[in-house]
């Protein structure tokens, strides 16, 4: 949340994405710009992100690489569990 707030405030640069600010609509397109965290394809990423007008991508390595939470409970867990990726929350 910080970086995304010193990112708009920095560079007056619209963000694609801001999962405080939302409604059903942002929710979904927050959803969508989070499966850079989720098994995807390069090419999957890519199309996502130019879907909803990116130009940039900042990757926070705080869910990159996210170990406080238990297996299964992580946000690139769930989201792989939402996509069917997984076929359940333990196993990757």
């Amino acid at each position: 949340m910080q970086l995304l707030a010193g990112i708009k405030l920095c560079t007056g640069r619209v963000l694609t994405n801001h999962p405080h600010y939302e409604d059903k609509d942002l929710r979904e397109r927050t959803r969508q710009v989070y499966q850079v965290y989720a098994r995807r394809s390069p090419e999957e990423v890519y199309g996502i992100l130019r879907a909803v007008g990116a130009d940039y991508v900042v990757l926070e390595n705080s869910i990159c690489y996210e170990r406080r939470h238990r297996r299964g409970c992580r946000l690139r867990d769930l989201l792989d569990l939402a996509n069917g990726h997984v076929g359940g929350i333990y196993s990757t």
